[in-house]
């Protein structure tokens, strides 16, 4: 793939490769180089369907003095296929597929309420959406910034989709290599959105390797990045 590699390199814009910008602007906070760290929480499907879980998360990310909580707008039958799935969760069969996001579903009139909740506790509110409406839905609402899943890095109809509101892109990283990820953010530019902050995720046993691909990532991509700490000490994200 080495050749291959290079031509794909070549062919994307002087922008992309060439020109990086320094920080990033979500609501009220600059992101970036020599800026203060900038500390989402995540809460995810993890409300099981219960908006008050919902505002609890809120609150225990307040406490936790995160500058931001993160949700997901999904529908069940949206984000997955009814394929049965021949394996146990929690100790339950799984089934169909579908079926097993619906506890994750945030009912999409949630959103006015979640929003001006985590207004309230000075917190901000962002969401990762995966379809169409949800884009809608989080833009009519005015949500400051979009988070990308990666997931989704190779859906070019959602990523224009999201690019076109304008607003900042916080763009997942974990599950994509170096082509997809320029291409995302080729597609995000081609949509004229210039706001895309790289995010690389990590697993603990993978601590060391995954900061030698995130510092490669954003010197080759040229975005300003960021990262996931998924273990119960951060710190140790940042000793090494």
């Amino acid at each position: 793939m080495g050749k291959e590699r290079k031509e794909f390199f070549k062919s994307l814009s002087k922008e992309l490769t060439y020109k990086p910008y320094d920080t990033v602007t979500i609501g009220k906070y600059i992101i970036g180089k020599n800026r203060p760290v900038f500390i989402i929480a995540e809460a995810g499907g993890n409300h099981r369907g219960n908006i008050n879980n919902a505002f609890k998360l809120i609150n225990k990310a307040k406490e936790a003095k995160a500058d931001a909580i993160k949700f997901q707008h999904l529908t069940h039958n949206k984000i997955a296929a009814d394929n049965i799935v021949y394996d146990t969760w929690n100790g339950k069969p799984v089934g169909a597929l579908s079926n097993f996001f619906k506890s994750a579903e945030l009912p999409y009139e949630w959103t006015p309420k979640l929003i001006a909740y985590a207004r309230k506790k000075g917190i901000m509110f962002l969401s990762t959406p995966f379809d169409k409406e949800a884009v809608n839905i989080l833009n009519k609402s005015k949500v400051d910034a979009f988070k990308i899943g990666s997931y989704e890095l190779t859906d070019d109809i959602l990523l224009s989709c999201i690019a076109k509101t304008k607003k900042p892109i916080i763009l997942s990283t974990g599950m994509a290599d170096m082509e997809e990820i320029a291409h995302a953010i080729k597609t995000i530019q081609q949509a004229g959105n210039k706001h895309t902050f790289i995010q690389q995720h990590e697993q603990q046993q993978l601590l060391y390797w995954n900061i030698v691909g995130f510092w490669g990532r954003r010197n080759r991509i040229q975005c300003e990045s960021g990262c996931v700490v998924h273990n119960k000490n951060p710190d140790e994200y940042f000793r090494l």
